[in-house]
């Protein structure tokens, strides 16, 4: 276990235990430390014990061990099977593992369950391994044929730079942003998700994901027309996308020379008029992330319809 990252289930203190608890557990104090005793209760120098509300363990954090053994298992499985080649795997059908190239849209997802590992664990094989097939990604960085490069470069390169510090890693973020920049239409307001089909100006609730490097990318290098575009599109989208009820369409087609709307339906959803839940749990996942729509109260114009 890497030093300083304790497992969940040996935190000192139950899941959900107060707040005031646990900082008193964590911190200390002068003279003798505070005790959670199992009772629940705080003992501090010199005072009166004070009785700590129960809590019921969290049991998605009691089962997070067991999880991430069971996910070691298949991802050691996995690496086994493709000790050779510069792709990466992305499924298996009909008992047959399908690897995928650099440019397709899952393939930063394998290199960064990688990185989770490690991060859990601390064990360097997982680094190893994530940094090996994190590097067959780094041509993504100037791929301008799809929207999904924030899915590519975040879930690889980010958790590479985040667990890392290595600058190499964020270069590669910065100029992926750039390149993602380039499907931007100042018309539209939007970024292009596809080249394929007979629509016009495809833009699918899914590109949501893709504002997370962006804007990172715009704090990071100090690239203000990367947050714009960033805030652009996620203002378009909610003009467009979101119905009143808050269900969302999973594609909005639009004129590319006016930026009027041209058609709304789904691709992968039941119905144009159902909402595709993979999709709206993407978009609503885009205006958590450090936008102003995370911090401000939007206009009312600006709200769905």
């Amino acid at each position: 276990m890497k030093q300083g990252m304790p497992r969940f289930s040996n935190l000192p203190f139950p899941a959900r235990a107060p707040g005031w608890a646990i900082a008193l557990v964590l911190a200390g104090l002068p003279g003798t430390p505070p005790v959670l005793a199992a009772t629940g209760t705080v003992a501090l120098p010199g005072a009166a014990v004070q009785s700590a509300p129960q809590v019921e363990p969290d049991p998605l954090l009691a089962g997070m061990p067991d999880t991430f053994g069971f996910a070691a298992a298949q991802y050691q499985s996995l690496l086994e099977r493709i000790r050779s080649g510069a792709e990466q795997p992305r499924t298996f059908i009909d008992g047959t593992l399908k690897r995928v190239g650099a440019k397709d849209w899952t393939s930063g997802f394998f290199p960064g369950s990688l990185w989770f590992l490690y991060e859990y664990t601390g064990d360097a094989k997982w680094k190893a391994a994530a940094q090996n097939f994190t590097r067959r990604l780094e041509s993504v960085k100037y791929y301008r044929g799809i929207h999904d490069v924030g899915f590519m470069l975040n879930s690889s390169y980010g958790n590479g730079y985040r667990l890392t510090g290595d600058p190499a890693y964020r270069n590669v973020l910065v100029q992926g942003a750039h390149s993602l920049a380039t499907r931007f239409s100042p018309t539209v307001g939007a970024i292009r998700s596809w080249d394929f089909g007979t629509w016009q100006y495809p833009v699918i609730i899914d590109n949501m994901m893709n504002l997370e490097l962006l804007m990172w990318a715009a704090r990071e290098a100090g690239q203000t027309r990367l947050r714009d575009i960033a805030t652009r599109h996620a203002d378009v989208t909610l003009k467009h996308h979101f119905r009143a009820d808050g269900g969302s369409f999973h594609l909005v087609d639009f004129d590319p020379r006016s930026g009027a709307v041209l058609t709304r339906q789904t691709v992968q959803g039941a119905a144009d008029s159902s909402t595709w839940s993979r999709g709206q749990a993407w978009g609503l996942y885009g205006y958590t992330t450090p936008t102003p729509h995370a911090t401000q109260r939007r206009r009312p114009s600006s709200r769905p319809r």
